[in-house]
């Protein structure tokens, strides 16, 4: 027997942004990431092999919007920060005292959450820790 109201189907996807060896600063590190439907980011994560010495590192994601027509050459000069409130930008710590472990964090809930089909995603690194090791942004977003 079919279900009156079936639950709404939604599709998340991790979209990854990887930073191989000493992390340094620098915009639209690891590439673009175009977003093949519209939807919204759910959460951002931050990760490192070696969270390097004292110190931070701290990361920013960009949106874009295409170019009109969408044929038009796309870049990655005209992006928005997604963290409006820049000290909640995603950022990990180093410590002397252990610089070589991993660390992980979840960074705070990002002020612009919605994007369009079209639109694409750059990460930003901007503030480096220069013993820091292999970084991965992690973007979770929920397509509609």
């Amino acid at each position: 027997m079919p279900v009156a109201n079936p639950p709404a189907i939604t599709d998340t996807q991790v979209i990854e942004w990887t930073l191989t060896g000493n992390v340094s600063a620098g915009t639209a590190q690891d590439g673009l990431r175009p977003m093949h439907a519209p939807g919204i980011i759910l959460e951002i994560i931050v990760t490192a092999g070696q969270k390097g010495n004292t110190g931070a590192a701290l990361f920013d994601v960009h949106k874009h919007v295409p170019a009109k027509p969408v044929t038009t050459q796309r870049d990655n000069t005209a992006g928005v920060t997604v963290y409006t409130t820049q000290g909640n930008r995603p950022d990990i710590l180093g410590d002397n005292g252990t610089s070589t472990q991993n660390s992980i964090k979840e960074a705070a809930a990002p002020d612009v959450t919605a994007f369009l089909a079209g639109d694409f995603f750059t990460v930003d690194v901007d503030a480096a820790n220069a013993t820091m090791q292999d970084v991965t942004v992690s973007m979770r977003v929920q397509y509609n």
